[in-house]
């Protein structure tokens, strides 16, 4: 509150008691501008008062009212995919100063997590955003990544092809006739046989994408195809006796046959010539 005070003179006739007021001292006066004060989060309706002239002939009090209203604020919450380095979406968030915003992430959260993302970190206050920076647009990250999930030829929800999770290697050893064998060259002379090596591995997938994001190694990491005795077969040899065993086969190995093939044995026979009448003599 400002004051201004105003003097004058005052004469008095004592013969006739008439009073007699003299000039004002000042004739006027100013209340001058006054700047309003700053309250951090408001804006006064004038930044300052209105100069008012005083003329003491005609005293007035004045008053005058200056009203303070809480600046609009913003804030932003904004989902990032820590795995692409990339923002997912952003929320504006709008309030007056002083208040707190209700906005509640965990349906847009859940959404997220729905769609294969897991939550990382997130620096939202615990009670919820206050809009008290006066000014500043603050932004509060919630970070999110890819989950991801390993697949193996036994637990494969994400329905990767077979052959990318398992690799089967063969041996097979006919057991054929050779081309001594007379009619029966060519054809079958015992069961095949078929030895195999099963490799194995995992992969991990990426639940957002649903793309294979790595391969673990195959187990075992090489194999072996054992020796195999071929069979008997009556009158018959076979040009291998044994197939030999078969190391370092790996999931890159081809598949392998191997033909074993019979062939008659060159058998031989005597002829005697008996003289019965000389007993028999050869």
């Amino acid at each position: 509150m400002k004051q201004r005070s105003h003097s004058r003179p005052t004469e008095k006739n004592n013969v006739t008691g008439v009073v007699t007021n003299g000039a004002w001292t000042p004739a006027s006066s100013v209340f001058p501008q006054v700047a309003s004060p700053k309250i951090t989060g408001y804006t006064p309706s004038a930044t300052e008062s209105t100069a008012v002239t005083v003329n003491p002939g005609n005293p007035e009090n004045n008053t005058q009212t200056i009203t303070y209203t809480p600046n609009k604020e913003t804030a932003i919450v904004q989902y990032y995919d820590e795995t692409t380095g990339k923002v997912l979406s952003s929320v504006t968030l709008t309030g007056n100063y002083g208040t707190q915003s209700s906005y509640y992430p965990a349906p847009t959260l859940m959404k997220y997590i729905q769609q294969g993302y897991q939550l990382v970190s997130d620096n939202l206050p615990v009670g919820g955003i206050d809009f008290n920076y006066d000014g500043t647009t603050p932004t509060y990250k919630i970070v999110l990544k890819h989950a991801t999930r390993t697949d193996s030829v036994s637990s494969n929800p994400d329905n990767l092809p077979t052959d990318d999770l398992q690799k089967t290697v063969s041996e097979t050893i006919n057991y054929v006739y050779g081309k001594d064998a007379g009619s029966l060259a060519g054809t079958k002379a015992a069961d095949s046989v078929t030895k195999t090596v099963t490799f194995t591995r995992t992969a991990t997938v990426d639940q957002v994408t649903h793309q294979v994001i790595s391969y673990g190694a195959w187990t075992p990491t090489t194999g072996q195809y054992p020796a195999v005795t071929s069979p008997t077969i009556t009158g018959y040899t076979p040009d291998q006796s044994t197939v030999a065993a078969q190391s370092n086969i790996t999931p890159s190995s081809t598949n392998s046959t191997v033909t074993v093939t019979y062939n008659p044995n060159q058998e031989k026979f005597t002829v005697k010539f008996v003289d019965q009448t000389e007993n028999n003599k050869v």
